[in-house]
């Protein structure tokens, strides 16, 4: 079995092309090598040729998770050329780390809608520290679903450094534009009770105005659900859409080890169940 890559420049070329390896691996080498304002200029420059270069195909299978101080990233899903574009800020950040708060708002500044996604998409790596908190809030009030979804997605540098309040506002606006909140990081260890009421407050204006629910809703409402949010999650769990049934029972699964009366409840959503893959999980949560 092969060495895992020891830097994330590693990865991505590892998952790379030749030709892309190749370009990636001088680029970074120009980027880093460059003094002074020059730096900032390579990056630019390095950052536009990326999408023509490296492609905007995600990295797929060949891209292993990559470890960070805040979590583990999912690179599989990256399109190359924003891979690339974090390779090449870390690359302008590393020789000058007091530095790379201004590179990388000077980055974000500067960027189109594609650079902004790439840096947020790579906090973790750029950012352990939360130095650059102010450009993920930033992207937090979009109107991109693109951008918004670099930022709360896969991403765990949001629950490392946000306050509940913040937060809990990105949970909800991922759930409003569609986002699958399911894979929000962090989601099981943040979520706390003010997000689960506001779930269940949107899930009622929702359902009075006869407007369907996203189903990734589930898993930030239920770890503190009232009797209301209860009420909805049982009712969803036997829906007749296979993802609200699924999530809402794996919501209800995470939450049992505080709510172990929901173990009969979710017994009985067993027996009743014909989706093997939602059986699947119910039965790993009820297994002792």
């Amino acid at each position: 079995m092969p060495d895992r890559p020891t830097s994330f420049l590693d990865a991505v070329r590892d998952a790379l092309w030749p030709e892309g390896r190749q370009w990636l691996g001088e680029a970074v080498r120009a980027v880093g090598e460059a003094e002074g304002d020059a730096r900032e200029r390579a990056l630019s420059r390095a950052s536009a040729r990326a999408p023509r270069a490296l492609g905007g195909e995600p990295l797929g299978a060949a891209a292993e998770p990559f470890a960070t101080p805040l979590g583990p990233l999912s690179l599989a899903t990256w399109p190359a050329a924003a891979a690339g574009r974090v390779a090449l800020v870390l690359a302008a950040t590393a020789r000058a780390p007091g530095e790379a708060p201004e590179i990388a708002a000077n980055y974000y500044r500067f960027g189109d809608g594609e650079e902004k996604a790439a840096l947020i998409r790579g906090l973790a790596l750029i950012d352990a520290e939360g130095r650059m908190k102010p450009l993920a809030l930033d992207a937090g009030r979009t109107n991109s679903q693109a951008l918004l979804g670099a930022l709360a997605i896969g991403n765990p540098y949001p629950a490392a450094h946000y306050s509940d309040d913040e937060f809990n506002a990105m949970v909800l606006k991922a759930i409003f534009v569609g986002l699958p909140a399911e894979f929000v990081a962090g989601l099981a260890r943040r979520a706390n009770a003010d997000l689960s009421r506001r779930c269940e407050d949107y899930a009622d204006e929702r359902l009075a105005a006869g407007r369907s629910l996203p189903p990734g809703i589930w898993l930030a409402l239920a770890p503190h659900a009232g009797p209301k949010g209860e009420a909805l999650l049982e009712r969803f769990a036997a829906d007749p859409d296979a993802q609200h049934r699924r999530l809402a029972a794996a919501a209800i699964a995470s939450a049992l080890p505080g709510r172990p009366a929901w173990r009969d409840r979710l017994s009985v959503r067993r027996r009743m169940e014909t989706d093997p893959e939602i059986r699947a999980v119910i039965d790993a949560a009820l297994t002792p």
